[in-house]
């Protein structure tokens, strides 16, 4: 469905992204990644696998927990292949998910 009234603008880089949320002409526009329609609910991925009947096993677990032990599993099995080390908790859930671990990260 084509909105004349509808502005597209793509965004290559977070940066760029951070730079738009900074304009004040911009302020009255809703902004949503990822989705042709705002509407749709986004969920980080650990909550999709929290919910999948597969993980039955992890649905009582919080996602703080769930993520920690997840992310324990990938730090003592991705050591050897790595050829640099994370900074930080949040460096290697950025690592980690790009390599499919789920996380609370929406990216």
């Amino acid at each position: 469905m084509n909105d004349p009234n509808r502005t597209t603008i793509t965004v290559g880089s977070v940066v760029q992204y951070l730079n738009l949320l900074n304009f004040d002409n911009y302020s009255n526009t809703e902004l949503f990644r990822g989705q042709a329609n705002s509407k749709r609910c986004l969920s980080p991925s650990i909550e999709r696998f929290s919910k999948e009947a597969d993980y039955i096993e992890y649905e009582s677990i919080n996602w703080k927990d769930l993520e920690s032990l997840l992310l324990d599993s990938f730090k003592n099995e991705s050591a050897p292949y790595m050829n640099f080390s994370p900074q930080g908790r949040l460096e290697w859930l950025v690592h980690a998910q790009h390599h499919g671990l789920p996380t609370a990260l929406l990216d």
